[in-house]
């Protein structure tokens, strides 16, 4: 399953930075706008400690010998160029930008939120064009920009889909269609005012999701913090969703560091055990709203990658196509019950290995054998 999240902001809020701090990519991240032009793209493992924990208990098994290969699961991350104020009628690099948006699955909204009168902020002025001003710091007006771009453009879209639907319901009776009419006339509604979200259930999410409109996809807001705003407990911000602070720049310098200790060293001072940046890879692979599910053998231990309440079937096929449309039935057993009965052939023996049919919805950290045709 190939899925991605694009880093979003104003120019010199730190996408750059950030994504050079999660990547090691090395990715220009100078102090003027529109720095980045094409997006910048890198594959990120999604780091999994139970795939270990497998190989641990086929070494028991085997003498001390492992599997030959771990594979975690993957997501790609890309960082976009900023946004100004009008880049929903081109302004900027507006609809380059917005055309980058719309091929990813998530957005990851970076907001400027550190003082440095040496780096240039992007921010709204009375005239409401976009003008280089010092060190304004305004995440929430800054996430209204954005915003308000990203709805103006759907807007540009809704009535055309909208329209499409009337037309075919002339000619066809389709309580699916008049469904999804139903659905973009709420979601105009709510982005028309250019601030309320609409909010959707996975069902209608899943009906609308061919028009690939930016309101709905999925989001995370990260607070780009110095390093004093990384230990301040008292940084308040009335900011209207949850956010994750890290510090880019702090994050980029710590990626820089061979040296284990001297790392180590480093995050003590901030009272830190581990870079934030990897918790950022798995909260976005968990608000895609995906899980992990394993296989495991001598040749390969092995994570792939699913949407929550993916059934047996369709699961199988993220292995190999041939699985979903042969699928016969699945062998299950938990992570845990693995782990504890010390493989899978034990965990059979011991009656912990389930048959399951094509009804099965995939739980994560099951470990499967697929039978098919």
């Amino acid at each position: 399953m190939s899925l991605s999240a694009g880093f979003v902001g104003l120019p010199n809020a730190g996408k750059s930075t950030l994504f050079n701090a999660l990547t090691g990519a090395g990715v220009p991240a100078e102090n003027y706008p529109f720095c980045t032009i094409e997006p910048n793209t890198a594959i990120l493992f999604v780091t999994d400690k139970r795939l270990e924990d497998i190989n641990e208990v086929i070494k028991k098994g085997n003498n001390g010998v492992g599997t030959k290969k771990i594979v975690q699961s993957m997501i790609e991350f890309r960082d976009i160029a900023g946004l100004v104020k009008g880049a929903s009628t081109g302004a900027g690099l507006g609809n380059k930008f917005l055309g980058n948006i719309a091929e990813v699955d998530e957005l990851c909204f970076v907001l400027r939120y550190f003082n440095d009168d040496s780096v240039t902020s992007v921010a709204d002025n009375d005239t409401g064009n976009g003008s280089l001003v010092n060190s304004v710091n305004n995440p929430v007006r800054d996430l209204e920009i954005l915003k308000c771009e990203i709805y103006l453009k759907d807007l540009e879209h809704i009535d055309g889909f909208m329209q499409k639907l009337e037309k075919r319901l002339k000619t066809e009776k389709s309580a699916e269609l008049e469904k999804k009419l139903d659905i973009l006339k709420y979601i105009k509604s709510q982005i028309e005012t250019l601030s309320s979200d609409p909010v959707l259930s996975e069902e209608d999410l899943e009906l609308v999701r061919e028009f690939n409109l930016l309101c709905i996809k999925p989001r995370i807001y990260i607070l780009n913090v110095d390093e004093k705003g990384m230990v301040d407990d008292n940084l308040k911000i009335d900011f209207p969703y949850e956010y994750i602070k890290i510090s880019a720049s702090f994050e980029n310098s710590l990626n820089s560091i061979t040296s284990i200790k001297e790392k180590e060293e480093l995050l003590s001072l901030y009272g830190m055990k581990e870079s934030l940046v990897t918790n950022l890879v798995h909260k976005v692979y968990s608000s895609l709203g995906l899980i992990s599910f394993f296989t495991e053998g001598l040749d390969e231990v092995r994570s792939w990658t699913i949407k929550k309440g993916t059934k047996a079937p369709k699961a199988s096929g993220v292995i190999h196509t041939d699985f979903e449309e042969k699928f016969i039935k699945l062998d299950v057993v938990s992570f845990e019950n693995y782990i504890s009965a010390g493989g899978f052939e034990k965990a059979r023996e011991k009656g912990l290995v389930r048959s399951e049919g094509k009804d099965y919805v995939v739980n994560d950290g099951d470990i499967v054998l697929v039978k098919h045709g």
